[in-house]
């Protein structure tokens, strides 16, 4: 499995004993890759776009334990506009009072990361990017992680707007913000052994 995959399943297992911060986390799979469906027999459905297992495992867990919604379950009318009038139009960013706080902020930065981030092998590279299909969203997600003080940048590749962070101290930064401390530890380790070999170097074609 990549560096990437391990930070997504570590990331997949941590479920928030808040309420506020599923909410939070949960709305951010819905932005970046939920969609709402309805069935010719009337019924509504809550989906997650996404080839990777661990983020759609994650989606529905936080719909069950959050609204005890299953993923076999179609949803009534009444029940879509109580789920609708909290998380809203999925083409926009997610709404303000949903990561009014801290600890919700990460919940979306955790999410987010599920749903459209990616790291670069730490042993060849810093480089970690959320790509995003939405210049609203990307700017959301950006300020967001400037609130941490982390200060990530916005390029245009194609047709979408990645969010990008290049240096290794700030992407340790973010995986202790949105709680991978597993991975954290792991690209710590390969940080210290990179720098030792390099000062090795540097005694050596002294």
């Amino acid at each position: 499995m990549s560096f990437s995959g391990e930070v997504k399943e570590e990331l997949a297992k941590h479920i928030s004993s808040a309420r506020h911060c599923r909410i939070a986390e949960l709305a951010a799979l819905l932005s970046f890759c939920g969609q709402y469906g309805r069935e010719a027999s009337g019924g509504y459905t809550i989906g997650f776009q996404t080839e990777n297992e661990a983020v759609v495992r994650k989606g529905f867990t936080l719909l069950q334990k959050t609204f005890n919604i299953n993923n076999d379950v179609t949803l009534s009318e009444e029940q879509m506009q109580d789920f609708y009038s909290k998380f809203g139009n999925l083409e926009a960013p997610v709404g303000q009072k949903l990561i009014k706080n801290s600890c919700c902020q990460r919940a979306f930065l955790r999410g987010a990361f599920l749903s459209i981030g990616s790291i670069s092998d730490p042993q060849k590279g810093y480089h970690m990017e959320f790509v995003c299909t939405d210049e609203a969203k990307a700017e959301q997600l950006r300020k967001v992680m400037q609130g941490f003080e982390i200060d990530a940048k916005i390029v245009m590749r194609k047709k979408y707007y990645v969010v990008y962070l290049k240096e290794g101290a700030a992407i340790v930064d973010l995986l202790n913000i949105m709680e991978a401390h597993v991975a954290l530890m792991n690209l710590e380790n390969l940080r210290i052994l990179k720098e030792l070999r390099n000062t090795v170097n540097r005694r050596v074609n002294c």
